[in-house]
């Protein structure tokens, strides 16, 4: 939460009350954003772990595997773009990539995976995402799988599609697109699964085992020695298209699944704090010390000058108690009691604020009202509060225009409810 601090500046012909409008703001401290079009900037971010998203702007078509730094916890939005560059996490990471987007694994011999994860506390999850293996550039050797995991935490697949890259010369090689031989717990919702060759000699086409979003074992087949394309984490024999019409059962019953998706906010606390542009206490002339405490001076006049000036606040909207905040608003005044002559700055003249018959200590800073939701006001009710800025003219050693300062502060206090 951030704390808003008012600046208010006491000025006086012997004294003079000024203040600084203000409009409060409330805010949450995020992580930063990047925008990237290009491998450098982009092997940047992935080394740059105050970065909690990352936006792709334009394809990045570099043939070569990027590495992530340790601690690294990031959304990747693709927009669209396709990268043709291998992510590769090797150490503790949190990514999420988010489609529509493709990413394609680095040519080679053999091509290399768009995804390689090798550490026990990796959590990766992919949205709407086109996940494809890199091709191979001699005969003999394999295509890239898509995703390759030698150990992780969590894998996720949502709506994507994967892919192995294509063979040299269309050969009989053995394609892989997922291979999550280790014990990393792998979800697939709504994929397909598809091999990028014709004609292909396969011992295992989807290695380890890999679960729907309920937790229950999903199983593929691979024993045939012929390019295949499965739809996985539909159904049982079902296969969806368009994402909506149930074809191709095979007996059992057909279930299909709809996403059902939501994008939730909480609301900012928004409101106004608004305080006097000036109170000003007029020119006032110096009584004997020996009325200090009296109530009137001889010429009838009060020995104690005073104004009252109101602080208060409108549009109060969005305090909640139970994000481990009080539902209020919070105002708080600290001053330090005296002001300083324009022309001789060694010459003081003392004041005091007070709530109603309660004076403000100097040099604390003192609550001395809590504003509430303007819809929770009663009827006739209002955030306000007034105060007074009082002088003992006997104070007055010294003809001078005076002036001094106070700090209002505007804060969400905390809920003192474990």
């Amino acid at each position: 939460m951030k704390i808003k601090k008012l600046l208010s500046v006491i000025t006086a012909t012997a004294l003079s009350l000024t203040m600084c409008l203000s409009t409060s703001i409330f805010a949450s401290a995020e992580g930063e954003t990047a925008d990237v079009g290009n491998i450098t900037d982009l092997t940047a971010a992935l080394n740059n772990t105050a970065l909690s998203e990352i936006n792709i702007t334009s394809d990045i078509i570099d043939n070569q595997n990027i590495f992530f730094t340790a601690g690294m916890n990031v959304t990747i939005n693709f927009n669209g773009y396709t990268v043709k560059s291998g992510l590769y996490m090797y150490n503790d990471v949190t990514v999420n990539l988010k489609g529509p987007g493709t990413l394609i694994g680095m040519d080679g011999t053999p091509g290399q995976s768009a995804i390689s994860m090798a550490n026990a506390n990796i959590q990766i999850t992919a949205t709407d995402m086109k996940i494809i293996g890199g091709n191979s550039l001699a005969e003999g050797k394999n295509p890239g799988s898509a995703i390759d995991v030698y150990s992780c935490n969590k894998l996720e697949l949502d709506n994507c599609y994967l892919s192995t890259g294509k063979s040299f010369n269309n050969d009989k090689t053995d394609y892989v697109y997922l291979d999550t031989s280790s014990a990393c717990i792998t979800k697939v919702r709504n994929c397909t699964f598809e091999q990028n060759a014709a004609n292909s000699l396969v011992t295992g086409l989807i290695y380890g085992t890999i679960y729907d979003f309920d937790g229950n074992t999903i199983s593929i087949s691979s024993s045939e020695n012929k390019a295949r394309k499965y739809d996985v984490g539909f159904g049982y024999g079902v296969n969806i298209v368009d994402g909506n019409v149930v074809k191709e059962t095979d007996g059992t019953p057909a279930i299909a699944q709809t996403p059902v998706t939501a994008n939730a906010t909480i609301p900012e606390p928004t409101y106004t704090v608004v305080i006097p542009a000036k109170v000003d206490m007029g020119e006032m002339s110096q009584v004997l010390p020996k009325y200090k405490d009296a109530v009137t001076a001889p010429d009838g006049t009060d020995v104690v000058k005073t104004v009252d000036f109101e602080v208060y606040a409108i549009d109060v909207d969005n305090l909640f108690d139970d994000l481990g905040k009080k539902p209020q608003l919070d105002l708080s005044v600290s001053y330090d009691g005296k002001m300083t002559g324009e022309t001789d700055a060694t010459s003081t003249l003392p004041y005091t604020i007070s709530n109603g018959e309660t004076a403000i200590a100097t040099d604390t800073d003192t609550v001395v009202t809590s504003f509430k939701n303007t819809i929770k006001l009663a009827e006739g009710e209002v955030n306000s509060v007034t105060l007074t800025a009082s002088v003992n003219r006997t104070d007055i050693t010294a003809a001078d225009t005076f002036a001094g300062t106070m700090t209002f502060t505007v804060s969400i206090p905390d809920d003192d409810v474990a």
